[in-house]
């Protein structure tokens, strides 16, 4: 894979639209290579998952369809390290000169550097998370510049001049999303954040970046990176309990300093269905990103939530997820779209297939999928579910947050705090740095002589 951005263009015309915003108006571009699939089948939670979803994507010919191919490519040691801490990606990626010196460890005052090799090698996989559900594996390197790779190209899609400026720009990395990695350290099975590396690639052209998360568990690692800031709102929904990984993610945590209010957390119980979803999505999520006003999202899209996730942790449907997915992309924004969790890697598949399928075809053609194509490399694997392409997906399970009124006093405390988003600087936003394409740097001189905080 090349380590430039490129991406082959399809311009025709598409007399299908979906039940939202027409692809008319829309430019999908699809992170895509048989290579790259490859790579990113190798991830140890989730080997195999890559080629299923591409292979359904294929399978409906939607690949085919995508007004763009954006081609995936390795990212160098020095776009990595634009987040990543030096030491640890270049450990990552097999270079020679990582040491352990005895200051790098507080638990005594030995001398490691004495230590025989593969002592040293333990200290500093437990050093760098690679242990437990982070293990090394053959491959890791290119695997890593792959994800990352790819996310930046995406995000470079978007903040591209070639871009057709009279459309919506979607770039989508369904093989990418891997949100818990932070600065120095692999957690829960993502080595490095690929959706931190595409934020701030975005902010070379986008003043303010909106994430948000949908997966089960919560978005820590991006969160940590921009807790600090008031230019990147980062807005997760997921489990929180005691006990529950990563075990962040409480709802009183609303970020740092100038960051204060820009961490949005919704911390929910087991249970969740379609219904309540699209309530936070109505009350909370537009609110959030009426009240910012970003010039560009980041949309996470997890599907461990999903109802026969082996988490069994939520009950959504993949119809029911999917269509709050498309409702966030439909606010128009220049939007990239990661993937994340995901552990029924068939439903995983159907899923994320729906997505890019009513963006392309439209929701009066993807209300046709009953069966899985027989063109489908994988057709066996369906079996156990009739080959549907929508099998029996949610369970007979109460959704715990509506009890107690529990959803209802975590929207009341979500708005609480959007409310103190500062307005002034949405506006300053989206009427002077969006509308006037003025760059980052004279977006500060403006807001800075007119004392408001940065």
């Amino acid at each position: 894979m090349p380590r430039g951005v490129i991406w082959k263009s399809k311009y025709g015309d598409n007399n299908c639209s979906n039940n939202m915003m027409s692809n008319k108006r829309r430019q999908i571009g699809y992170a895509y290579s048989p290579e790259y699939t490859k790579l990113a089948d190798l991830l140890p939670s989730n080997i195999g998952r890559a080629s299923l979803v591409d292979d359904l994507i294929r399978s409906h010919d939607l690949i085919a369809q995508c007004d763009d191919i954006i081609s995936p490519c390795f990212a160098s040691k020095d776009q990595l390290t634009a987040y990543h801490d030096s030491k640890f990606i270049s450990y990552l990626l097999n270079e020679e000169d990582v040491t352990y010196s005895d200051s790098e460890d507080e638990s005594d005052g030995s001398a490691h550097s004495s230590l025989p090799n593969e002592d040293v090698d333990r200290r500093l996989q437990e050093r760098f998370g690679l242990e437990f559900d982070c293990p090394e594996f053959d491959g890791l390197d290119k695997y890593i510049q792959a994800i990352s790779g790819t996310t930046i190209a995406c995000a470079r899609y978007l903040t591209s001049r070639n871009a057709n400026n009279d459309k919506q720009q979607v770039a989508i990395n369904w093989h990418g999303g891997r949100h818990h990695a932070r600065k120095d350290k692999c957690s829960g099975f993502c080595y490095v954040n690929d959706i931190v590396l595409g934020i701030l690639e975005l902010r070379k052209r986008f003043e303010t970046v909106m994430y948000i998360d949908l997966d089960l568990h919560h978005g820590d690692g991006v969160e940590t990176a921009f807790a600090y800031s008031n230019k990147v709102l980062t807005l997760s929904v997921h489990r929180y309990d005691r006990g529950f990984f990563p075990g962040s993610g409480n709802s009183k945590f609303c970020g740092k300093g100038r960051g204060q209010n820009y961490t949005i957390n919704v911390g929910l119980r087991a249970g969740l269905n379609d219904t309540s979803l699209r309530r936070i999505l109505r009350d909370v999520i537009r609110p959030a990103f009426e009240r910012f006003q970003p010039g560009a999202v980041v949309l996470q899209c997890g599907a461990d939530g999903l109802a026969r996730d082996p988490t069994k942790e939520w009950n959504l449907s993949i119809r029911g997820l999917s269509s709050v997915i498309l409702d966030i992309i439909d606010f128009g924004k220049p939007t990239l779209v990661v993937g994340g969790g995901g552990y029924n890697h068939l439903d995983a598949a159907r899923l994320w297939c729906l997505v890019l399928g009513e963006l392309l075809v439209g929701k009066e053609v993807t209300e046709k999928w009953d069966m899985i194509p027989e063109g489908s490399n994988f057709i066996h694997k369906y079996v156990d579910d009739g080959y549907a392409y929508f099998p029996d997906e949610v369970r007979r399970i109460d959704d715990l947050n509506l009890k107690d009124d529990f959803l209802d006093r975590v929207v009341e405390c979500t708005n609480v705090q959007i409310a103190k988003i500062d307005p002034v600087l949405a506006y300053y936003r989206e009427s002077i740095f969006l509308k006037q394409n003025i760059n980052a740097q004279t977006f500060y001189t403006l807001t800075h002589t007119t004392n408001m905080h940065q």
